[in-house]
């Protein structure tokens, strides 16, 4: 039996939004519909009949010129670049089959306040190294902190139910799990995303560029898009995070994500 592939969400959002305005005006053509969203017919053309993939740009571009819901435009964005990247995967010459999605867990609040320290998170990650040892001193000198942090911390974890015992080691519980994300705010998710922001400083001033990223951009934008903002950088952050965490595994990274208003209201 042919596997049959699912349309992609974007695509069905611009044939609705064709056929609304083909409704009000009978005359209106592929060809006006692409001048007000900012693309040329033919990609268009190829994208609504599934021959090609809108790129980043263009979906966002599209997205700034139509107006959609915060729930739509996530979706056109999410689903356009999820196919985006799926063909260009495909189609790269000896590209690896793409890693598995990962699904997360999002963590308590509450239990959130209980591990709310940097460290709980990168001792987690710890456990999926190659040359992994339970061991508190080993810990203690991979996350530069004290033995006895480490012992506590293990502890801790272990009764919060992250981690377990087994086989004669430590193994996390849930494969990735999550800070409470998107409008959710409190002290403590405050208080953790200025600890990341600190390790972030050290990192430039203590680790050698070879071994860390560091990049900033300064965008003139309208803030009613930061919705559109937040999504992407969620997609990233995630593709970042199924690419990076197969095969060979030997050390434990923090990618940190700013985006933030510079100019006052």
């Amino acid at each position: 039996m042919t596997e049959v592939e699912a349309t992609p969400a974007y695509r069905k959002i611009l044939h609705r939004e064709l056929e609304r305005r083909c409704i009000g005006n009978p005359a209106y053509s592929m060809r006006a519909f692409a001048r007000s969203l900012g693309v040329d017919v033919a990609v268009l053309s190829r994208a609504l009949s599934g021959r090609r993939s809108l790129s980043p740009l263009q979906s966002k571009r599209m997205v700034s010129r139509l107006t959609l819901t915060p729930a739509l435009e996530t979706e056109l964005l999410e689903s356009a670049n999820a196919e985006y990247t799926s063909r260009s995967l495909r189609h790269r010459p000896g590209a690896r089959p793409r890693p598995p999605k990962i699904e997360h867990q999002t963590i308590d609040p509450n239990l959130f306040e209980v591990i709310g320290e940097w460290h709980y998170y990168a001792i987690l990650e710890l456990t999926f190294l190659d040359d992994f040892s339970p061991e508190p001193k080993w810990i203690a000198r991979r996350l530069g902190i004290s033995e006895a942090l480490a012992l506590s911390s293990i502890a801790r974890l272990i009764e919060a139910g992250l981690l377990e015992r087994r086989d004669g080691t430590i193994k996390k519980t849930k494969k990735s799990i999550r800070t409470p994300g998107g409008n959710v705010t409190s002290g403590f998710l405050r208080h953790y995303q200025m600890q990341i922001l600190e390790r972030a400083k050290v990192a430039v001033q203590e680790i050698e560029i070879e071994k860390r990223c560091q990049t900033s951009m300064t965008i003139p934008m309208d803030a009613a898009q930061i919705g559109i903002a937040k999504a992407l950088i969620e997609d990233f952050a995630t593709e970042v995070c199924r690419r990076l965490s197969h095969g060979k595994r030997n050390s434990v990274y923090q990618l940190g994500i700013s985006f933030f208003p510079l100019s006052k209201e």
